[in-house]
């Protein structure tokens, strides 16, 4: 039977206590690009670079959305103008989207 010999190398990465890489924000961003140009598959390049899928799609989610512009929120209420014609034995439709909403009213 033959021996092997084996070899330690420590890669000087920063691990947490379960032997997990810890990859630094700007390491990610590096990632993150050179995934870009890259031209291969999430998984693919996940593979190549040692990456865990999951972590590698949770970054690469956040960056698009923080890519994503910041729409203003819609309004929830519209202010209503009456004319001062109006009484209060008037009936008021309301139609939004051509949709009569008075039938929802009190």
């Amino acid at each position: 039977m033959e021996s092997l010999d084996t070899e330690v190398v420590e890669d000087m990465e920063k691990r947490d206590d379960r032997g997990r890489r810890l990859i630094s924000k700007e390491q990610w961003a590096e990632l993150l690009s050179a995934y870009d140009s890259s031209g291969l598959t999430q998984r693919n390049f996940c593979r190549r670079e040692g990456l865990n899928f999951n972590s590698f799609f949770y970054q690469l989610s956040r960056r698009r959305k923080k890519a994503l512009p910041k729409e203003a929120p819609t309004p929830k209420f519209r202010q209503l103008q009456l004319s001062s014609g109006h009484k209060n034995r008037d009936r008021l439709i309301i139609l939004d989207n051509d949709f009569n909403l008075s039938d929802f009213l009190i």
